[in-house]
């Protein structure tokens, strides 16, 4: 009998550790893999929105993937976001939660929430546009989560920076 408790102790602790060890890269997988089934998520604030949150700056923010993989097996997405009626882009290669722009302008990570993707910004995050590049999001207190939603691959598609 003591045998068989010892038994079921030691499995059951086996597999809390390995849900803590691969419970994450499973959660990252599982938010790349949403952006890639569903194509595109995106978030117009409302101006409502903006006035509870008056130090935000950025209005709307997009995530898409077109098919392919990166040569090293990550995927890569397209990430833009608009400030002050400016449209940055970047590209984005991603490894499991882990997006780091093209040409050092930062990173973010994803995760899921619901149906929906958190995209948290990282230390820096500086995208260029037009005219220049982006305030870096990173320094911001109140542009460095968003709450992402899936979209019709359109809403992405039309989206020019």
């Amino acid at each position: 009998m003591r045998a068989v408790a010892a038994n079921t102790r030691v499995g059951c602790i086996f597999l809390a550790l390995a849900t803590i060890a691969f419970g994450p890269a499973a959660a990252a997988r599982d938010a790349l893999s949403r952006v890639i089934e569903q194509g595109c998520f995106a978030r117009h604030y409302t101006m409502s929105h903006l006035s509870a949150h008056p130090r935000q700056r950025v209005k709307a923010v997009w995530l898409s993937h077109e098919d392919g993989r990166t040569a090293d097996g990550g995927t890569e997405l397209t990430i833009a976001f608009q400030i002050d009626g400016t449209t940055f882009g970047s590209t984005a290669y991603c490894k499991g939660s882990r997006c780091v722009l093209e040409a050092d302008q930062g990173a973010f990570m994803l995760q899921t929430n619901g149906s929906d993707l958190r995209l948290a910004v990282g230390s820096r995050l500086s995208v260029e546009g037009a005219h220049g590049f982006s305030p870096d999001l990173g320094r911001s207190m109140d542009d460095r989560v968003f709450r992402l939603h899936p979209a019709d691959r359109s809403v992405c598609a039309a989206v020019t920076f």
